[in-house]
């Protein structure tokens, strides 16, 4: 069986409404508010990940390809 070290619950309360401690930044006052910096910042994170991970493939697979050649030439041709 596997050992249960702990329980992790993980929420998310939208800040509507504005609680107990909760200021308003001054830019929000005016109305210019713009979308949350953790709205912004994950997805374009996550889209760095998944563009970054699709060149490494790439990279991979041109290696290989590379490499093929490579050692299909040294089989026909020998410098001296």
């Amino acid at each position: 069986g596997t050992a249960k070290l702990g329980r992790l619950s993980v929420g998310y309360a939208p800040a509507a409404g504005g609680g107990a401690g909760e200021q308003e930044p001054p830019d929000a006052a005016e109305g210019e508010a713009g979308p949350a910096y953790s709205e912004v910042a994950g997805p374009l994170m996550a889209a760095g990940i998944v563009a970054a991970s699709l060149m490494a493939v790439r990279g991979v697979r041109d290696r290989r390809e590379a490499d093929g050649i490579v050692e299909s030439r040294d089989g026909e041709t020998q410098l001296d």
